[in-house]
């Protein structure tokens, strides 16, 4: 199948300041594309090149009808297969009589008529209206915009975009990548020397190899998430003054824009462990997470439609994982933005005070809070916040609203609060809770949240195939390492038995730190002498645990289960302890308080334990993950001999 690009620069100009990069810009996207993206690209304007046998893009003028006929020819001519559209040059915003907003993208013989600040009337410039007309109906397989204009912040705001370009808000497979710059042309690339625009510069060192996945591709979403980070740095850099914004808009699947060979054999690596151990894949991680990436794509299509979804799985599916290594950066590079998880814990409004805290000031704060204990809606609440774009909040661990909040009144309200957001148009916040699928008793007894997992959950499938042959592989691949032919084999088959994401990615760190560095590959011979993934964990934590005295060996067994509790219905969960709690096992003793701090601090560096911090200052001790009560057998028998007397 051909894909098609058509790529225009314009830079001369009858009645808008003349640009001096447009030209310059489209002829380097123009040869990427080309070179890389296996793309036909038709320029404009154009002029052979008789020395380099070829087309390039020059500093020609443009007018609106010849911009208005290249468009239409062009969708016609990529009728059923992949397009991409580049444009270069200036975009106005016009006002009219009420006041509204119409966005046009510039021709040289665009004529405008200012009254005031304002743009109040154009000729020749080619209408967005238009264009997202033309785009409705083109029948084309899928179809990428990325806009580049200058002086075009009032119609490349968020919100006015969308208001004019609705196609990319239903249309499958339709996406646009847009900035836009408010101060003088070209300023920018004068003052700091650069070869482009702002906004392309990014998107070329974004289609560069170095960015490219695991597989050799620079896909949509791959690109919009290095853009977006490196504006934030040089808005964060030079100033307010003249920042740009990207702005995302589109559905469907991430189209691979170029491909590169695959990195498959490195000759060298970074040597950082790209396995996770026990705990959760993050955004700081999410280069290492593979094989989820149908289900994180399941995930955003119905946040963007609807305000609340729940996650189902079952406890190491590596529903956390997904959520902050998978969904979380798909989101924020659809400029989104992401609250800090919460987890329910003894006090789920407590914590659900502590996450809009990240919008407010003091002052703000007061007044939510203040909100949060008189009003019974959230709605009102949600009018408080100062917030424009989609926000997520994520409620991880959801379960521990009913095995760790002792109170029914606390925990109904905690659940109404977070059902209303599914009940309110339009709204700009929007719910992810991950449940263990073992809870969902309980959810049956309210009414609306039972309602909303019927409506709108999303269950995580098993790991299988070729998504589990990547999230092993590639990893290793990924720092310039390979598994022994026979290595991969052995791990699926135990996976298989064991079924547990956790303890895989355990086994998997510990066949890391035994790799042979010489022939830079994972072998079969130390995979078994870690005992596999059924006995890594036991293995390990047994070493550990050998290299403490008796005194720090009881501490510990009491650490691990303070650390525990049985649910209603007698299933484990993690319960964490604040460090003050802890340390009243071993009292006021220096000595004694000193190595008890050692072991907690053994026990953290060995991947068993982890620390966290409150806003209130408060540290905070919790098990690496709920799979420590399987993997290490030590443990399960404590947890035998001591579940009666544990506190429900």
């Amino acid at each position: 199948m051909t894909r098609y690009a058509l790529v225009v620069g314009i830079g001369d100009y009858d009645g808008l300041p003349s640009l001096t990069k447009p030209s310059r810009d489209a002829e380097a996207v123009a040869q990427r594309l080309e070179k890389h993206g296996d793309f036909k690209v038709e320029r404009l304007p154009k002029e052979w090149n008789a020395e380099k046998q070829c087309y390039e893009v020059v500093p020609e003028r443009v007018t609106g009808k010849q911009l208005g006929q290249a468009l239409l020819q062009f969708f016609q001519q990529a009728k059923g297969n992949e397009a991409l559209i580049y444009f270069s040059g200036h975009g106005i915003t016009v006002v009219d009589e009420l006041g509204q907003q119409k966005g046009y993208l510039a021709a040289s013989d665009c004529i405008i008529t200012i009254e005031g600040k304002q743009i109040v009337g154009q000729q020749h410039g080619v209408s967005l209206d238009s264009l997202n007309d033309v785009i409705e109906q083109a029948e084309l397989k899928s179809l990428v915009v990325l806009l580049d204009c200058c002086h075009a912040e009032y119609f490349l705001e968020g919100n006015s975009l969308k208001k004019t370009l609705q196609v990319f808000n239903h249309k499958p497979d339709t996406h646009l990548i847009a900035a836009c710059r408010s101060f003088a042309p070209n300023a920018d690339t004068k003052r700091y020397g650069w070869g482009y625009s702002i906004f392309t510069t990014a998107l070329l060192e974004g289609l560069l190899p170095e960015n490219a996945s695991i597989d050799g591709q620079v896909r949509l979403d791959d690109l919009f998430a290095f853009i977006l980070r490196k504006l934030e740095n040089r808005n964060w850099q030079f100033g307010a003054s003249d920042s740009q914004q990207p702005i995302r808009m589109g559905s469907g699947s991430s189209i691979v824009l170029v491909s590169y060979p695959p990195k498959q054999t490195p000759t060298t690596g970074e040597e950082i462990c790209p396995y996770q151990g026990l705990q959760s894949f993050d955004w700081s991680r999410s280069r290492y997470f593979f094989g989820r990436r149908q289900v994180t794509e399941t995930l955003r299509q119905k946040l963007e439609v609807a305000n609340f979804v729940p996650l189902i799985g079952a406890s190491g599916s590596g529903k956390s994982s997904l959520i902050k290594a998978g969904l979380i950066p798909s989101l924020e590079a659809r400029s989104w933005r992401v609250l800090a998880t919460i987890l329910p814990g003894n006090e789920p409004l407590t914590e659900l005070k502590y996450a809009f805290a990240q919008l407010l000031t003091p002052l703000e704060l007061q007044e939510v809070y203040s909100l949060f204990d008189k009003s019974p809606d959230l709605q009102p609440l949600l009018k408080q916040l100062p917030i424009s774009e989609r926000v997520l909040l994520v409620v991880d661990q959801f379960e521990e609203v009913f095995a760790l909040c002792s109170q029914e009144a606390e925990r109904r309200r905690f659940i109404q609060l977070l059902c209303q957001v599914a009940e309110i148009s339009n709204s700009q916040l929007a719910i992810a809770l991950v449940i263990r699928a073992d809870f969902l008793e309980p959810c049956l007894k309210y009414p609306l949240l039972t309602q909303l997992i019927q409506d709108y959950a999303v269950y995580m499938p098993p790991l299988l195939g070729e998504d589990l042959n990547s999230a092993i592989t590639s990893p290793a691949l990924l720092t310039g390492f390979q598994l022994e032919p026979d290595l991969l084999d052995a791990i699926v088959q135990d996976f298989q038995e064991i079924d547990s994401l956790p303890l895989l990615q355990f086994a998997l760190t510990q066949l890391w730190h035994q790799r042979d560095i010489q022939t830079r590959k994972l072998t079969l011979a130390q995979y078994q002498q870690l005992g596999g993934i059924s006995e890594a964990l036991n293995r390990h934590a047994e070493n550990l645990y050998a290299s403490f005295t008796q005194q720090q060996r009881d501490w510990i067994e009491q650490v691990f289960l303070k650390l525990v509790r049985p649910s209603a219905s007698k299933k484990i969960i993690r319960q964490r302890q604040p460090i003050s709690k802890l340390q009243e096992i071993v009292g006021s003793n220096p000595t004694e308080r000193e190595a008890f701090g050692k072991a907690i601090e053994d026990l953290v560096a060995g991947g068993l334990l982890t620390l966290t911090k409150k806003p209130d200052g408060e540290t905070w001790v919790d098990l690496a993950h709920e799979a420590v009560t399987e993997g290490w057998q030590r443990f399960a028998h404590w947890l035998n001999q001591n579940l009666s007397t544990l506190s429900l």
